[in-house]
């Protein structure tokens, strides 16, 4: 990156050091010899010179989003350096070159960065950083974002029961407008605040399409702005956090990322599909239908959801002769074998039944392992759709049988 003011950037370096330097010398009072020391004061100078940061201080930005008040110099330049400490324990010149990059681009750029991150539980993964798209990743967690969830979840005993080693990370710009009015209002930001907590689902849905797992999202997702203030963090946290008490970890090795990353693609891609589209709003049906099976308590509920996903995709012409369209359908698409076939339409038609009883009250017979298959089932036909999409039109599945 082309540096913007040298001048700032070789003394903000010299007072990053003297930072670290009296705070292993002074401990907890090494703040204020800090202030008082000529390195600070130098940048300070440097700062109040600068017409194009000095429009900041004292100011508003973005008013259309998420309201960032910002200070003085000293309040920035303090903010700046409690980022670093945050970030390293000892001065290293890489750190402070990648943050010294945001520090201008929040200066001089007419866009604000922004990072949105929601911690992922039950969930491991070989590599560090995996990308899904460029401006979305799940990576490793950082020891303060561990220490933050913590605290701030508001879920004490349920949260401290699991582990959560990575996050969903996504990155955003919103345009940076400057105002002198220091209210500031968050209300404005639900739209797109929205979009971003549906990318978070879209993430666990893709994990739990993938594979089988008991994988799930905190109830506490983090905004954080690159200003360099500490108004520029925003956590959202929501009551219905869901956990799933059973099921192994959801774990995701280098060879199955590129998996991922294709149905995280093919979800989102059809999210954002017309909603006019009665395929794509059959396999969002199907989607939504695993994901909220997947949460239920009980086993008669977890088997409704399962087979409304499955009408979905393969009842597209309506009701009649519901029950033997859908075993049928289900048994000879998704089985090339006439004995597998078989076997998978006896099996559906006993768990039809099955829902059949439960709709009416009794769900006496119903076993947790006969769910479990149905829920494979249903990922396996939404991944059916996924390869081969032609497979699901209404004329295919009725005469299939014949070709």
């Amino acid at each position: 990156m082309l540096l913007k003011n040298k001048n700032l950037n070789k003394n903000l370096k010299i007072l990053s050091e003297k930072y670290f330097e009296l705070k292993k010398k002074e401990g907890n009072d090494f703040l204020g010899v800090l202030d008082d020391s000529g390195e600070y004061k130098k940048v300070i100078d440097i700062l109040d010179l600068d017409k194009v940061a000095k429009e900041l201080f004292f100011k508003k930005l973005s008013e259309k989003y998420y309201d960032v008040y910002i200070g003085s110099p000293q309040e920035i330049i303090d903010d700046f350096l409690n980022k670093l400490g945050n970030i390293t324990e000892d001065f290293k010149e890489a750190e402070f070159d990648k943050l010294y990059n945001s520090f201008e681009c929040f200066l001089y750029d007419d866009y604000l960065e922004v990072t949105h991150y929601i911690h992922l539980y039950n969930y491991a993964q070989t590599l560090q950083i995996m990308l899904l798209s460029p401006q979305i990743y799940i990576r490793k967690t950082t020891i303060n974002e561990k220490r933050e969830e913590l605290d701030e979840s508001h879920s004490g005993f349920i949260i401290s029961s699991y582990i959560s080693d990575f996050v969903i990370e996504i990155k955003t710009r919103i345009k940076k407008e400057i105002s002198s009015d220091k209210s500031l209002r968050y209300s404005n930001n639900l739209e797109e605040h929205n979009k971003i907590i549906n990318i978070f689902d879209i993430v666990l849905n893709s994990l739990r399409v993938l594979k089988k797992s008991s994988v799930f999202l905190s109830n506490r997702n983090v905004t954080n702005i690159s200003a360099f203030t500490s108004q520029s963090k925003i956590t959202f946290i929501s009551s219905n956090l869901k956990p799933i008490f059973e099921g192994d970890i959801c774990q995701i090795t280098e060879v199955e990322t590129e998996e991922l990353k294709s149905i995280f693609n093919f979800i989102h891609e059809n999210s954002i599909a017309t909603a006019k589209n009665k395929d794509e709003q059959r396999l969002r049906i199907a989607i939504t239908r695993l994901n909220d099976g997947i949460t239920r308590d009980n086993p008669i509920d977890r088997l409704i959801d399962y087979m409304i996903g499955l009408e979905a995709l393969f009842l597209p012409d309506g009701n009649q002769e519901l029950q033997y369209r859908l075993i049928t359908r289900i048994a000879f698409n998704l089985e090339k074998k006439f004995e597998k076939r078989k076997q998978l339409y006896k099996e559906m038609k006993e768990y039809y039944d099955e829902r059949s009883k439960g709709v009416h009250g009794d769900s006496g017979k119903l076993k947790k392992e006969d769910v479990n298959k149905v829920e494979e089932i249903l990922r396996k036909s939404i991944l059916t759709w996924k390869y081969d999409k032609s497979i699901f039109d209404s004329e295919n599945l009725t005469y299939n049988f014949f070709r």
